[in-house]
């Protein structure tokens, strides 16, 4: 059984994107968010084999990354990929949990560091982290953020002159149209009222690349590039496509232990009541395949 996503086309459950990871958001389950996020990991890694060759690279590089969770991309991907000369990777997230799982579990140099911060809070740049950073990072975690002047602002201020700034985000997802679905059901409404705050800031829009870049040049970065792309993704089976959203629910946790299981299931079903998915052979389980819309960013804070 072959199962896709429809591709996206502008209408309201009819366009497809991969589930969300943990950051930013009220999901704080580390464990189970790293069993299940080999997507993530998958963009990711591919984002930084894009964005690294792009940038310079000097001696004694200040290296943040933005929604750190669980601190895998951090250690694994993005410290794998830098100048063995580094001086500091700071992971941040506002999540308690995943920064002290990614310290336990993802913390093998001690160059790197994990540490509790929103990037979304004005606050978040302060004496400490204004101006320290050579190169800020941010791996699937700005489609959290609603306020992304606010972003873009905390971003800017992280940033050295001449440092750069590299992304990867969601723009659409027909998970968001499930989420807003599930959110209008009398069963479960009372534990999604505030649905808004965890739909990307760019799924209902036209041309994510151009919006995102507004905010960005509002904050007073350069963007060298910014590119709104499709990709896809094969989960092995409908059960892995039911773990991952089920790891990147940013309602779940609210939701009563006993009923969760129930959930869930009415989450699956309503990917299928919206038509998200559809089954292309019923004889054989070969896969659970989506498509989504991704931004990707390069940008960089001028020399003063």
């Amino acid at each position: 059984m072959t199962v896709h996503f429809s591709r996206y086309t502008g209408k309201r459950g009819r366009s497809s994107a991969q589930p969300c990871p943990a950051h930013g958001n009220d999901m704080h389950n580390a464990d189970l968010y790293e069993s299940a996020s080999q997507l993530q990991r998958r963009d990711a890694e591919e984002a930084l084999d894009e964005l690294v060759p792009r940038m310079s690279w000097g001696v004694g590089e200040w290296v943040c990354d933005q929604g750190s969770g669980d601190g895998y991309v951090t250690e694994r991907m993005l410290a794998a990929r830098l100048p063995r000369d580094f001086a500091q990777i700071v992971g941040m997230d506002k999540s308690v949990e995943m920064v002290r799982y990614a310290a336990q579990h993802h913390q093998s140099d001690e160059r790197i560091n994990f540490v509790q911060q929103d990037v979304e809070d004005a606050a978040t740049v302060g004496p400490r982290w204004r101006g320290r950073f050579s190169k800020v990072f941010s791996f699937m975690c700005w489609h959290w953020v609603q306020d992304q002047s606010r972003v873009s602002n905390t971003t800017f201020e992280m940033l050295a002159p001449g440092g750069e700034f590299g992304l990867v985000c969601l723009a659409r997802s027909p998970i968001y149209d499930m989420f807003r679905d599930m959110s209008r059901s009398a069963k479960w409404s009372k534990y999604m009222q505030d649905v808004h705050n965890f739909i990307s800031p760019y799924h209902d829009s036209d041309r994510p690349d151009i919006a995102i870049t507004k905010y960005l040049d509002g904050a007073g970065l350069q963007v060298i590039f910014c590119s709104c792309r499709e990709k896809t993704y094969t989960y092995k089976s409908l059960d892995a496509l039911r773990e991952s959203i089920t790891a990147v629910n940013p309602f779940l946790s609210r939701i009563p232990a006993e009923q969760r299981e129930e959930y869930i299931g009415d989450c699956m079903r309503k990917v299928h009541e919206l038509r998200l998915i559809h089954n292309n052979n019923n004889d054989k389980d070969d896969g659970v395949s989506h498509t989504y819309s991704q931004l990707v960013v390069h940008a960089r804070k001028p020399w003063l």
